[in-house]
């Protein structure tokens, strides 16, 4: 059984979780709008797909652990530092793994992660948000969309 790559790259600059996630969960929704009709029933208008929510939980490795990698070289709190530092920034970020064919455009959203005295090791969640652009670019000036 192949073992999953999880790469999140600021540009060129990559970060790989060398202890691939045991779960990833990807939530995709659509908005809805639910009209009231008197007399005859309620009837759902679709709208827009919103963005896609990606969340997975993993460690990183000390350098004493049998995990650890020069895949991902950083010590743990040095990981977590460069994580938030790209939320801090907003930087827009690709969510990479290849074996499953995903990839997203993506910011940081949430990061937990409890500190234990163990081994080391550091656990982490995450949570990114899919960043796409709009269908329709909005004014400069007030930060509306344009009506037709």
């Amino acid at each position: 059984m192949m073992k999953p790559t999880y790469i999140l790259a600021n540009g060129l600059v990559p970060f790989i979780f060398v202890v691939p996630p045991l779960d990833l969960t990807i939530t995709t929704s659509q908005k809805i709008e639910k009209i009231d009709i008197i007399s005859f029933g309620e009837k759902i208008k679709l709208g827009e797909k919103n963005v896609d929510i990606i969340s997975f939980s993993t460690f990183l490795p000390s350098i004493k652990s049998p995990f650890y990698s020069l895949k991902n070289p950083l010590i743990p709190i040095s990981a977590i530092e460069l994580l938030k530092k790209w939320k801090t920034e907003k930087r827009t970020l690709n969510f990479i793994i290849p074996e499953y064919l995903i990839f997203y455009k993506c910011k940081i959203t949430k990061i937990e992660y409890p500190i234990k005295e163990r081994t080391g090791d550091i656990d982490i969640s995450i949570s990114l948000s899919e960043d796409r652009l709009l269908k329709k670019e909005p004014n400069l000036l007030t930060g509306l969309i344009e009506r037709i």
